[in-house]
């Protein structure tokens, strides 16, 4: 049996590792492109890493071995289409609107909206805060900001939560805009985190909302406010970066989907 990854870039560093570490234990494991000239062996499974759209090769035999299907990864992607996909099935999640005059109704009672210029990118491109009392500009999406006190990122495989991570300031670093927990180029890193160290409703809200956009895995984030008690799922992350132990949790939950699917 053969892992086949299909990235939404070939120069992914966490694509790279999961091949590296497959390769380290003796598997025989391929990137491949959309158009490149792969041609689907029985058993072989494929990971789907981040990639929304359809490769030449796509057939419904791959289609079956197919981990996070192309069409359910262009949900999981676009901003909007993700919090509605939540929404309808009660995940958490913040309130949202493509309407100026509806955030502009939400600054007027003095809650600060986050302003989205683009319905697709990470690391907090094409993101603002807007705050009582400023200009709001038109966008693609605006979002209520909620206040929170703590950041995790959940991995969830198949239903299961194989590691906990919480975004936490790193030493020394500065940081424009506390409110934007972007990535490592803003100031903010993930730890891993121990079980029983944060609300139960986190990694549950996680699970519930891979399921929504009908994943088979994802990094969830989530945040935490102290003063409601409430966790609530910002996004789901089809191509998160990992390293370290989290890794190893993604190539032994892969390797026990192949081992279980021969």
């Amino acid at each position: 049996m053969r892992l086949i990854i299909y990235p939404h870039d070939m120069q992914s560093e966490s694509a790279k590792r999961i091949q590296s570490k497959f390769k380290q234990q003796g598997y025989d494991c391929l990137r491949v492109r959309k158009n490149g000239a792969y041609a689907h062996r029985p058993n072989d499974v494929i990971l789907n890493w981040g990639t929304s759209k359809r490769p030449d090769w796509y057939n419904t035999a791959a289609e079956t071995w197919m981990l996070n299907r192309p069409e359910n990864v262009d949900n999981a992607t676009n901003k909007y289409r993700a919090l509605d996909l939540l929404h309808h099935n009660n995940v958490p999640a913040p309130e949202f609107t493509r309407q100026r005059n509806v955030a502009q109704l939400w600054l007027d009672s003095g809650t600060p909206v986050v302003r989205r210029e683009i319905l697709r990118g990470g690391a907090g491109q094409g993101v603002n805060i807007v705050d009582p009392g400023e200009a709001l500009e038109p966008a693609r999406l605006f979002t209520k900001y909620m206040k929170k006190r703590r950041e995790f990122r959940v991995h969830v495989f198949l239903g299961k939560v194989i590691c906990v991570q919480e975004k936490l300031r790193k030493h020394g670093a500065e940081i424009a805009e506390p409110r934007i927990r972007s990535d490592e180029a803003h100031g903010w890193a993930f730890c891993r985190t121990q079980q029983g160290d944060y609300d139960e409703s986190i990694p549950a809200y996680a699970v519930k909302a891979v399921a929504a956009l009908n994943l088979d895995f994802g990094g969830v984030d989530v945040i935490w406010n102290d003063y409601y008690q409430q966790a609530m799922v910002l996004e789901v992350n089809s191509a998160p970066g990992i390293d370290g132990q989290d890794l190893d949790n993604y190539v032994e939950a892969i390797k026990h989907f192949m081992l279980t699917h021969e």
